[in-house]
């Protein structure tokens, strides 16, 4: 999770990103992500949700899943889910 400091953020957005075994694609995407929404003074929270091994990978209930995380875990209620 990121927040600008100095300023009130224009929207909170929680990012769910269902995920399997791509961890170069992972990094290149974490490492991109953070100055674009900074940029843009954006309180937001990244939530990496990965199946069990010997899972079928379903993206469909993997972000249902992070969606019914980032809402327990997280004290901040989020304008938006991308």
């Amino acid at each position: 999770e990121w927040s600008p400091l100095n300023r009130k953020p224009k929207r909170r957005v929680a990012i769910i990103v269902p995920y399997r075994d791509r961890e170069d694609s992972l990094k290149i995407f974490i490492r991109n992500i953070h100055p674009f929404l900074a940029k843009q003074l954006i309180d937001y929270g990244i939530f990496i949700i990965e199946p069990i091994k010997n899972i079928t990978f379903n993206r469909g209930l993997l972000m249902n899943i992070g969606f019914i995380h980032s809402l327990n875990i997280s004290k901040n209620k989020w304008d938006c889910f991308m």
